[in-house]
């Protein structure tokens, strides 16, 4: 997501600057105004292509670090030049010198942090700033480190899960490209002067074509690459493969319940945490991952502006099934929406692991079902022209 730079002037008139991580310039300002700042200049800041990130579990062992100092009776500011002072992550030890350099400016230690958008996002500035508003930081942070872990934990299975797949495509892919390349061509002298099968001509056309033509396949697949990267953040684009995404038969159920497990946990822990409905809805909308879904989000931020119920317009999308739409607007009545969107939550990350597992062991075979038709395919076209020859010279 790209990184926007503003400056606003807070309800006291005093002028706040900072940089801030969302979709789109309306998410920000949105942003801005639910924290009670007035925007004066917005603009999007340019940095480096390539970012060495901070990972989960790095952030998440800090939170929950900085949340057990502040149990345990220690200031807010030493907590963290403590933190800052550990040598296990020399990166996230300049942040956090950073932070409490801007803490003993004066600062909150919400907008210590979102003053580094690359690292600390807008979920973890709102839930920090409710926390010091509140007055519990400490409860804040150890449910921003559980938050931070469920979140990881569902990427590493969803990724984890397809490991072995695309062990098998990429090994396929490798066997039967050097075959083409190397195998194949070996066998084209011994064709040229008898009658071949169809199938042992497309084969020869194809090696031919592809020791020819490799080096324009490689810029081309490069070229690919690029474009694909560069386009990712186009809101279009995003619409468009979230659109076919959700269209494509059993992948879609499962990009439904990852969206629906990490939209729920999101909302479920900031609101639990402190952060208003609102609030959270707007910060939601760009958390969410999927452009359907975000979509859904904005539609309910508009209904709870209007005084009306966010449960319907999550639902308008389809991503959201009738069951959780109901228990959303159930949770509502009964002031029970925290609790509900984390079962919510719970429940997607449950079907989200069975429909893994099942996909798994549809796509083992599948796959190397084709892979072995692609070698017999090759050998048989290679062979029954040898056989061919040895019955004809007997």
């Amino acid at each position: 997501m790209p990184i926007f730079r503003w400056e606003a002037r807070s309800a006291d008139g005093e002028l706040v600057a900072g940089r801030s991580q969302a979709t789109s310039r309306d998410a920000v300002l949105a942003d801005l105004r639910g924290r009670g700042l007035s925007p004066i200049r917005l603009s999007e800041a340019s940095g480096p292509v390539l970012k060495r990130r901070v990972s989960a579990h790095v952030l998440s062992d800090m939170f929950r670090n900085l949340s057990d100092l502040l149990s345990a009776g220690v200031p807010l500011l030493r907590a963290i030049r403590l933190l800052a002072g550990g040598k296990a992550h020399p990166r996230m030890a300049r942040l956090l010198g950073d932070v409490a350099d801007d803490i003993a400016d004066g600062a909150t230690m919400a907008d210590a942090m979102a003053a580094h958008p690359d690292v600390f996002s807008h979920v973890h500035a709102a839930m920090i700033r409710a926390g010091e508003q509140g007055g519990f930081l400490d409860a804040v942070l150890d449910d921003l480190a559980d938050l931070l872990e469920r979140q990881s934990a569902l990427r590493s299975r969803v990724i984890g899960n397809m490991i072995y797949p695309a062990i098998l495509v990429v090994s396929g892919l490798g066997a039967i490209i050097y075959a083409m390349v190397a195998f194949v061509p070996k066998f084209e002298p011994y064709f040229d002067k008898i009658e071949v099968p169809a199938a042992t001509r497309w084969l020869l056309a194809s090696s031919a074509f592809f020791l020819t033509w490799w080096p324009g396949l490689i810029v081309v697949a490069i070229a690919v690459i690029v474009a694909a990267w560069t386009l990712r953040g186009n809101a279009s684009v995003r619409s468009a493969m979230g659109v076919a995404l959700l269209r494509t038969p059993v992948v879609a159920a499962i990009v439904r319940d990852v969206a629906v497990a990490r939209l729920g946990r999101l909302l479920g822990t900031m609101i639990d945490s402190g952060v208003g409905v609102l609030p959270a809805l707007e910060i939601g909308e760009a958390s969410a991952g999927q452009p359907q879904l975000e979509q859904a989000v904005a539609a309910a931020a508009a209904a709870v502006r209007s005084g009306e119920s966010m449960a319907e317009p999550l639902g308008s999308t389809g991503v959201l099934t009738r069951e959780n739409v109901e228990m959303i607007s159930v949770a509502e009545a009964a002031n029970a929406l925290p609790k509900v969107l984390i079962q919510i939550s719970d429940a997607s990350e449950r079907r989200v692991d069975r429909r893994l597992d099942l996909l798994l062991r549809l796509m083992e075979p599948a796959l190397l079902l084709v892979v072995a038709a692609m070698v017999v395919f090759i050998f048989a076209a290679l062979v029954l022209p040898m056989m061919r020859m040895g019955t004809a010279v007997g």
